[in-house]
């Protein structure tokens, strides 16, 4: 399977309960490597149990479950897949936890903080990018005026130039100007 979008994928093992919340442990996966394991690792399904209000039946593991209730074996509550050779589910499920076994344990809140992307530097906020970009806005007919100015007194080549940038500067959208950083002559050297 591929996709495009960061999956962020976990196994939970639930280890049991202390003051009436449920404790485990959580292991990060690499989705896209775990994927490719879950196929190879799989057992081949048996039959799949329905479980009733009244009663248990037991059908194929393809064919299509219906939760409709029935008078004779009252409403449907769930249904659990069985395997079709218990004990390799049983060795493959002890694998899984041994692979586990050898992984450091980590700083969940750091984790957390990583995913929420805090510590990170921050962007400016969208108020503060539009006042910035008025105040280049503003600022761009300024230094174009000034450039023109200057056009007379400067060497062939650079006044070629210094007209082209004009002309590229006059086409611009406001959009694109905001977009662009102007320097101080004395910061370009």
């Amino acid at each position: 399977m591929k996709t495009r979008d960061k999956i962020l994928a976990y196994a939970v093992e639930l280890t049991g309960i202390e003051k009436g919340r449920v404790t485990g442990n959580l292991y990060e996966l690499d989705y896209q490597k775990h994927y490719e394991h879950v196929k190879d690792a799989s057992v081949t399904p048996g039959a799949t149990k329905l479980i009733y209000e009244n009663v248990e039946r037991t059908q194929e593991a393809d064919r299509r479950i219906t939760e409709d209730a029935d008078p004779d074996l009252g409403k449907f509550l769930n249904f659990e897949e069985q395997p079709k050779d218990p004990a390799a589910l049983q060795n493959a499920l002890r694998d899984e936890k041994h692979s586990r076994e050898h992984l450091k344990s980590g700083d969940i809140k750091a984790h957390i903080e990583t995913l929420s992307g805090k510590g990170k530097e921050k962007k400016p906020s969208l108020r503060a990018q539009l006042a910035q970009g008025k105040k280049t806005v503003n600022a761009a007919p300024k230094k174009q005026a000034a450039m023109t100015a200057a056009l007379p007194y400067m060497e062939t080549e650079i006044q070629e130039l210094a007209e082209r940038t004009a002309a590229k500067l006059k086409k611009l959208t406001e959009e694109e100007l905001a977009g662009l950083v102007f320097l101080p002559a004395e910061d370009m050297e």
